[in-house]
């Protein structure tokens, strides 16, 4: 039983003494940003806190020898309160370059023309497919209206051929 008691009170010790050397960094009156930092051992738990106190946590770990605190994004603590805890938010799933241009909106009429590549093929299609396939396209790379008698013979959806003179 003592050697249970002997050792608390020497951690108590060691807690104290790691205070001690700790400076506190937070003032009353002084703002300081807050930070997002993910809990430790848990899944999916984040914590809003100031930058000053952060720093007072890291000391305090650190002089008792525990890894210390680690910043995450921002928008993960976007809906946890100041100096608050709760489930980090989650990231927000980014649409690739195929699903914003297939969102392209067209109109009920198509107007037909034909267009041509930087390889001079030809295609017939209407705008909005032109509008689409240049939205998949580096700029450089653009397809470009041109006369209609350069796609003569061509069908509306056929792919590419090369262009008539």
């Amino acid at each position: 039983m003592n050697k249970y008691i002997l050792a608390f009170a020497l951690i108590l010790v060691v807690v104290a003494t790691a205070d001690a050397r700790c400076k506190r960094q937070c003032q009353p009156n002084r703002p300081s940003p807050s930070v997002c930092i993910r809990e430790r051992g848990t899944v999916n738990s984040c914590r809003r806190l100031r930058e000053c106190r952060f720093r007072e946590e890291n000391c305090r770990l650190k002089s008792i020898g525990q890894p210390p605190l680690k910043k995450t994004s921002q928008s993960r603590c976007r809906n946890i309160q100041k100096d608050g805890s709760g489930l980090c938010a989650g990231r927000g799933k980014r649409s690739t370059k195929e699903e914003r241009c297939n969102k392209l909106r067209c109109p009920a009429k198509k107007i037909v023309s034909c267009y041509r590549s930087k390889a001079n093929n030809c295609r017939l299609m209407s705008n909005c497919q032109a509008r689409r396939a240049n939205c998949l396209r580096d700029s450089w790379n653009q397809i470009m209206i041109t006369r209609r008698e350069r796609c003569r013979g061509m069908k509306l959806g056929q792919k590419a051929r090369q262009c008539r003179k």
